[in-house]
């Protein structure tokens, strides 16, 4: 696409559907270019076994594949006020880059999206609304309500990597639990890495109906935070009011309330969470786990209790209210 797409539903009102192909493959549009622009109202490709929606569909390719859009180097925006385009279909792709509304996302906007479906990516990269947010893209006002899963790396439930900006994005509802899983060595509800010059801005998070599930390595960082697993970029003005549970196969882990490790910036963000009776750490902080040398923790608040379950220390293992191990 080239041009402009107005949506109004798409998928059948009874029955199911299938989108399938190989790279770069979305419900909507493969590819979507910088000169495009995709509005829509409500976008209507379902999951199976969802006694809510009209019709079921799935999406599925080897590479790159959007619940919406596979590749996206354009802007996703509301036709009509701050309409939101939602996403109900499973999405799955074979390899790497799968994305509950759009598998990769290159430059340009996407904005008030919803997604209800289950990702799947069999290798790596993926994300509730993005796989990976690429430097120069924005992903904003945008919510997850699906499950998400990597079975050979990374995944998040807004992106699974993030080298741009996320922004005013959510994860997750009161009464509906998403489980984020991953085979990776740091995780986060929002994004597992946020990379050097990425941005996390003004982002919501109440983890009480979020799991983090992990396969992590054992000979690896094991970075786990509220926001971000690994923080290299900023986090910024974000409210962390609960922790996601975590059901790890492995102790010894860095966790944060924000992020799990810092070598980046945190600034003017606040956590409120318990972290009570936990065993399973190496460093446990309010805000961060670690920070790290070039790593800076600004204007931050945590309020909770932390307390150390029976068993649990040992040498060198660190506690903070506002960081671990600094």
């Amino acid at each position: 696409n080239r041009g402009r797409v107005e949506l109004g539903a798409v998928g059948p009102s009874s029955g199911t559907g299938t989108v399938g192909g190989a790279n770069n493959v979305g419900g909507v549009a493969g590819h979507n270019t910088s000169a495009a622009v995709l509005g829509a109202y409500y976008y209507y490709a379902v999951i199976q076994g969802d006694s809510q929606v009209r019709s079921t569909v799935r999406v599925s390719g080897t590479s790159v594949v959007g619940g919406v859009i596979g590749r996206n180097e354009g802007s996703i925006t509301p036709v009509v006020g701050n309409s939101y385009l939602r996403n109900y279909a499973s999405v799955d792709a074979a390899g790497s880059y799968a994305g509950g509304i759009v598998g990769l996302q290159k430059g340009g906007t996407v904005s008030y999206t919803k997604n209800y479906g289950r990702v799947h990516a069999a290798d790596s990269y993926a994300g509730g609304i993005v796989s990976r947010v690429e430097a120069a893209s924005v992903v904003a006002q945008s919510v997850d309500f699906g499950n998400v899963v990597a079975d050979n790396g990374i995944a998040g439930g807004i992106a699974a990597s993030n080298a741009g900006t996320v922004m005013q994005c959510a994860v997750g509802q009161a009464g509906n639990t998403v489980s984020i899983s991953a085979k990776a060595d740091y995780m986060g509800a929002v994004t597992a890495e946020n990379a050097a010059g990425g941005v996390v801005d003004s982002c919501t998070l109440d983890g009480s109906n979020i799991v983090l599930r992990g396969t992590l390595s054992l000979s690896g960082s094991r970075l786990l935070g509220g926001l971000a697993g690994s923080n290299a970029g900023t986090i910024q003005n974000c409210t962390v009011s609960a922790m996601p549970a975590l059901s790890v196969n492995t102790g010894d882990l860095t966790v944060g309330g924000a992020a799990g490790g810092n070598a980046g910036a945190v600034k003017n963000t606040g956590v409120t969470a318990s972290f009570t009776g936990f065993t399973e750490y190496l460093n446990l902080g309010g805000v961060a786990g670690s920070n790290t040398a070039g790593g800076t923790l600004v204007s931050c608040t945590y309020s909770g209790t932390i307390t150390e379950g029976t068993g649990g220390s040992g040498t060198g293992h660190t506690i903070g209210g506002i960081v671990g191990d600094n």
